[in-house]
């Protein structure tokens, strides 16, 4: 994921915005075009912004597990929003203006209450947010593509460090990125949709398992491959060691296999 924003932003840096038109450029400039649209800006951005609200959504059932007051809670929200606003805001200022964690830091601010809300708040903020993104992002994208046939590159150009014009670019600058990235791109949609990923569990259990009976019967070197690989995944993900289970390891209507011993 770390590589594949690398990749969706090297463009920006060379001076080139997103949806710049490529109609008429070579045929390898129009596939690069190609595979940065379908798996750079429409994979890798909205994942990013998926984990980002799943991973919000976690913490607050941990801390309310713990017993946490949703008092606590709230401040806990609010402390890490403005944390992301103040350390997106240095590295927007320092080095890149389009910086993606002070929209982090606002879709928090902007959406983390109805982390205290019921599953239904959560579903009915991400319909308004649905339909509130099909008017912006359209209308985002056509003033970018505007922009782009009348300035040229130079309207996605980045301010520099040298002059005092280009300090004064980048503070005036540093309020109006985050508010343009959660209008122009579905931002908080995509946080809130992580929201109910988060109160729904899904990625709670990657190396997890269906019971025996309704697993469809397949070969020792499949099962011990797909368990392995299990494994493996939650060892990245912080779940430590996932033990083999007893079906695994050759139950009823399984033919006992060397692979099996070896387990």
């Amino acid at each position: 994921m770390l590589l594949l924003i690398a990749m969706a932003y090297a463009g920006v840096y060379a001076g080139v915005g997103f949806g710049v038109d490529v109609s008429g450029e070579p045929a390898r400039d129009r596939l690069a075009a190609l595979f940065t649209t379908l798996f750079l800006d429409n994979r890798s951005f909205p994942m990013f912004a998926i984990l980002f609200g799943y991973g919000m959504a976690w913490m607050v059932s941990r801390q309310r597990a713990k017993g946490t007051s949703d008092r606590e809670v709230r401040r806990l929200l609010r402390r890490r929003g403005f944390f992301l606003l103040l350390f997106g805001a240095v590295h927007a200022l320092l080095v890149f203006p389009g910086e993606i964690l002070t929209s982090y830091g606002l879709a928090a601010l902007v959406t983390g209450w109805l982390l205290l809300r019921s599953e239904k708040a959560i579903v009915r903020a991400a319909v308004v947010f649905a339909v509130f993104y099909a008017i912006t992002v359209p209308v985002a994208m056509v003033g970018m593509s505007v922009g782009s046939a009348t300035q040229g590159p130079e309207a996605f150009a980045l301010p520099g460090y040298l002059t005092v014009e280009d300090w004064i670019g980048r503070v005036v600058g540093l309020p109006f990125g985050p508010v343009f990235i959660a209008f122009a791109y579905p931002l908080l949609l995509l946080v809130v949709l992580g929201y109910r990923a988060g109160r729904a569990g899904l990625l709670d259990d990657p190396a997890g398992t269906p019971p025996p009976r309704s697993r469809p019967r397949r070969s020792p070197c499949h099962t011990r491959s797909e368990w392995a690989l299990g494994r493996e995944v939650a060892r990245a993900a912080g779940a430590g060691p996932v033990h083999a289970r007893p079906a695994l390891r050759g139950g009823p209507g399984r033919t006992r296999t060397p692979h099996h011993r070896r387990w």
